[in-house]
């Protein structure tokens, strides 16, 4: 059924003051039939914030307004704002809710738990309502002025004033539109005007017409907090500094905000924007932290881009963006006063360059190749190029590149100090005593197949005794050289021994994969932990690789 007398929604109206206008202006009889009309249902609970029921609304409006469900739940609703930190799994079901339901649920997008108490007086710009009801006729609710954090009209710059409507003492079902005797002339300013108060507004208007970058994560918020000079450390906030400025700023707005701004509030959520989110917080804090954040001046500290702004240029000469500054992806740690930076690349390329306490930085220094390098390898040597071109090609030193080629299991002619391999001939058994002369002519009679063989196993026995070891220890080439008695033996002879080095790159683990055993090892003798923080504790693994114990954690319980 379409009604043709619908109203059409003014700028920035509510659903809920069009039904209200529209109610007071064909005198409907009762609410229940009103909702039966609109709606197609007498229960449809009358929020302001986040209504139901908006596709049977939408498709008893006339055409010519084209009032899609869509363009009402997005254009006249709080949807956008509330649901700006939401998960996008919350978000759609949301709007879900909206469109087909009886209205999205506070519980759901985790409002009804929030400190942020829920608006239950409407606002209203007594200059706004002057200028309605000269110009329209009559004067409605605008989104703008029922945010939170609103406490101003940007339009015209004045405080905002709470109406007469109190949603707590009216039926769950009454649209009530704003007029004179909701709108009244002697009703107090909430809030003064100031920078603060301003800035705020702001940042909540801007979030509710989708302004604002909510992909704004932990790792923004401390790149922001160290350009303003509020770290103790690269990675550490100073939380007490934090603290005090941010009271400074915006601390004598408590008494709008009592529940949020309190100092027993400040210290619960502030430290959290600066963390790893698990959970999604109302979008007033963010707006608090925001409008913080842009109107603190940028300083120049230790902690301050110690290698420039970036983006930062990819040193990968096998890479099609070689020397275009495309790597974002930059890991600062102190080191003895100064600071070392590790520039990670898309294409799997890692450099480090150190800075040092009086703020000169080295020069960059080869860390890992990534996927790139092993293709090229095996082409450039199936071409016949020698060991030099070799290097120049990939921009690294020969014996860098042999150690590399050894790491990938890339066959060569070239020993560790570069020269050419030589066809050894001579039968000799592993660890029989062998006269060898200086003479030039009898130099390396050893059977190295058979070295190879009896090396094999015995760095098999090493690594399993390694892997017995209590506490864990991570098996990599040198603690199998240390465990077989022979430091250094292997990673020389490794282009000489291919069975013992398939052996030793099977055994060798990586960090991730000595991590995972790590783990597994302490939840199979303390099968009681269920709480991975409490794993990662004990172990003393970092926030970053928490996801290691989430997976070895299920895969143990499963």
């Amino acid at each position: 059924m379409v009604l043709p007398d619908f109203l059409a929604p003014q700028d920035d109206e509510l659903v809920f003051s069009l039904v209200a206008r529209y109610a007071q202006q064909t005198c409907w009889p009762g609410t229940s039939a009103l909702l039966e009309t609109l709606f197609g249902e007498r229960h449809i609970v009358a929020s302001y914030d986040l209504p139901g029921r908006l596709s049977a609304l939408s498709e008893r409006s006339p055409p010519e307004l084209s009032l899609n469900a869509g363009a009402l739940l997005h254009a006249h609703t709080l949807f956008e704002y509330l649901t700006a930190t939401a998960s996008p799994r919350q978000r759609a079901a949301a709007g879900e809710a909206c469109i087909e339901g009886g209205g999205a649920s506070h519980v759901g997008l985790g409002l009804a738990a929030s400190r942020v108490a829920r608006i239950y007086r409407l606002r209203f710009c007594p200059e706004c309502v002057a200028v309605d009801e000269r110009q329209a006729g009559a004067s409605w609710w605008r989104r703008q002025h029922q945010l939170p954090g609103a406490f101003v009209c940007l339009t015209h710059g004045c405080s905002l004033r709470e109406s007469a409507v109190d949603l707590r003492s009216m039926s769950r079902h009454t649209f009530l539109a704003a007029g004179p005797q909701a709108c009244r002339a002697d009703a107090q300013d909430m809030g003064g005007t100031d920078g603060a108060i301003m800035a705020l507004a702001r940042v909540e208007v801007r979030t509710l017409l989708g302004t604002v970058p909510w992909t704004l994560d932990a790792t923004a918020v401390v790149e922001r907090l160290r350009a303003v000079g509020l770290m103790r450390s690269w990675r550490r906030v100073d939380q007490e500094l934090l603290r005090s400025r941010f009271a400074a700023r915006f601390g004598h707005l408590r008494d709008l905000l009592p529940d949020v701004l309190s100092a027993e509030a400040m210290d619960i959520w502030l430290p959290q924007l600066a963390r790893t989110q698990r959970r999604s917080l109302h979008p007033l804090y963010h707006s608090l932290m925001m409008a913080f954040l842009e109107g603190e001046e940028v300083v120049v500290t230790k902690f301050t881009a110690p290698f420039g702004t970036g983006p930062w240029k990819c040193r990968n000469p096998l890479a099609d963006h070689f020397g275009q500054p495309v790597v974002t992806d930059l890991r600062v740690v102190a080191n003895h006063g100064g600071q070392i930076g590790r520039f990670v690349c898309s294409c799997g390329y890692v450099y480090a360059r150190g800075r040092s306490a009086g703020g000169d930085i080295g020069h960059p220094v080869y860390s890992s190749y990534g996927p790139l390098l092993g293709p090229a390898l095996r082409g450039l040597i199936a071409q016949g190029e020698s060991l030099r071109s070799i290097s120049r090609a990939v921009s690294l030193d020969p014996k860098t590149v042999i150690s590399e080629m050894a790491r990938l299991g890339i066959e060569g002619v070239w020993g560790m100090s570069g020269s050419r391999r030589r066809p050894w001939a001579a039968p000799a058994l592993c660890g029989a005593k062998v006269s060898v002369s200086r003479s030039r002519a009898r130099r390396g009679r050893l059977d190295w197949d058979a070295i190879d063989a009896a090396m094999a196993e015995q760095a098999l026995a090493a690594a399993s005794t390694i892997l017995s070891v209590d506490p864990a220890q991570r098996v990599t080439l040198p603690a199998i050289e240390r465990e077989l008695g022979r430091p250094g033996y292997l990673q020389k002879r490794l282009m000489r021994l291919p069975e013992t080095g398939s052996v030793v790159r099977k055994a060798v683990e990586d960090a991730s994969q000595f991590r995972t055993r790590r783990i597994r090892s302490y939840l199979a003798s303390h099968p009681e932990m269920r709480q991975p923080w409490r794993v990662a504790r004990a172990l003393g693994i970092k926030g970053d690789d928490l996801a290691l114990v989430r997976a070895a954690m299920n895969q143990h319980i499963l």
